[in-house]
């Protein structure tokens, strides 16, 4: 249930420490999104903005900007 919310694709590593790394940098990511969304007052679902991010993420471009061309 976790790794479909967090969108992650597939575990990395064998040690339980990999794993904790993993799903820390998916809960991190999730929240910045989630800050963003509330400070742009972006009315886009968290789910598309994600999206967003994961294609436009080695664009040099505001993500306000990114929101709004999609």
């Amino acid at each position: 249930m976790v790794k479909g919310h967090l969108r992650i694709k597939s575990f990395y590593g064998t040690f339980f420490i990999s794993f904790k790394t993993q799903v820390w940098i998916a809960i991190t990511n999730y929240l910045l999104v989630a800050i963003a969304k509330k400070r742009l007052n972006v009315q886009s679902s968290l789910n598309t903005l994600l999206q967003i991010v994961e294609v436009n993420l080695f664009e040099k471009t505001d993500i306000i900007h990114a929101v709004i061309k999609a």
